[in-house]
């Protein structure tokens, strides 16, 4: 298993992210061996944290988002919860990453990790999926729709 933390972003961040996740995914896929990835995980997780700090709502459909905004503003609250889960993520990624450097490694703390991170990856998913909603609403509404 190869990680390619080092990789500059040229790709795009969504595919550079779905590349980060599925190497996160491999590496937990034995749980009780997290002690043995720890390096790759660490730069896999650093990778992530530093790749989601940089994209934007919609991944540059930020122009759909304010047109949608300025002609839905009951949406505000929608994009405004969506950015606070986001950070909320993103300190809930960074808190577990930082728990792997400083835990002890035992079957426990393998395991805790795993599930964390697991619950992490479900939360991210979920949110993308409220984003992508939008995103299809803003496309709607620019193709005539009403919304």
């Amino acid at each position: 298993m190869q990680t390619c933390p080092e990789v500059e972003t040229e790709a795009s961040s969504p595919e550079l992210i779905y590349l980060l996740l599925g190497d996160l995914r491999e590496l937990l896929q034995e749980r009780r061996r997290i002690e043995v990835h720890r390096v790759a995980l660490l730069a896999t997780l650093d990778k992530l944290i530093d790749v989601l700090s940089t994209v934007p709502i919609g991944d540059g459909f930020d122009d759909e988002f304010n047109d949608l905004l300025a002609d839905c503003p009951y949406l505000s609250e929608n994009v405004e919860l969506l950015l606070l889960a986001r950070r909320r993520d993103s300190m809930r990624l960074a808190v577990v990453r930082n728990s792997i450097t400083s835990a002890r490694y035992s079957t426990r703390t393998a395991e805790r990790i795993a599930e964390e991170l697991t619950a992490w990856m479900g939360s991210y998913c979920t949110h993308r999926s409220q984003e992508r909603r939008l995103i299809q609403l803003a496309a709607n509404r620019e193709v005539g729709g009403e919304g």
